[in-house]
């Protein structure tokens, strides 16, 4: 973040737009080549959109303990060679923790990213996990704690477009400037 401070960061799509003080700028393509690249990685699009992507490869990795849990894995690769490593818990069939593992085309070096998902809560009819600890080739670099979720918030799509953004920004930083 710059000292001018980057309010807001909105994707849509092939598009991405910031908002600060100087305005609505566009995001320059690698950003957004970056935001759709950890969108594919992302386990929760994975499981709710992708799986019937063409060359999608799905099999059971077996039974194992992981975190004091009996689990079983689930093993999905794409096309684009990323593999995916899911810990499912065997009683309660929420996931415990998920690997993905993908090729770094600069290093040709492979880097694993792992989240934990503990501390699972009943909210809006959806068991949520409220702590989520991510792990990059084995050093943790970010732990999540939630207080509250909401599923399903009755946002409307135009508050996704770069229009909005700006009307959007502008009173972020007017509640700032009262403060």
């Amino acid at each position: 973040m710059s000292h001018g401070g980057i309010v807001i960061t909105l994707y849509n799509g092939d598009q991405g737009w910031t908002f600060d003080r100087s305005g609505v700028n566009e995001l320059p393509a690698t950003s957004i080549s970056d935001f759709q690249e950890q969108v594919k990685r992302n386990v929760d699009n994975l499981l709710r959109l992708r799986l019937n992507e063409p060359g999608m490869a799905i099999r059971f990795g077996g039974n194992d303990t992981v975190d004091l849990k009996q689990v079983d894995w689930v093993e999905i690769a794409d096309s684009q060679e990323r593999r995916f490593r899911l810990a499912v818990d065997r009683s309660t069939h929420l996931l415990i923790r998920s690997s993905v593992t993908t090729k770094d085309e600069e290093t040709q070096q492979y880097n694993e990213d792992v989240s934990i998902y503990t501390n699972y809560q009943l909210k809006d009819s959806v068991w949520t996990p409220l702590q989520v600890s991510r792990e990059h080739n084995g050093r943790r670099s970010v732990q999540i704690f939630h207080d509250t979720c909401k599923y399903n918030p009755g946002f409307s799509d135009e508050l996704f477009d770069k229009s909005s953004l700006s009307k959007q920004g502008s009173q972020s930083l007017a509640r700032k400037s009262k403060n």
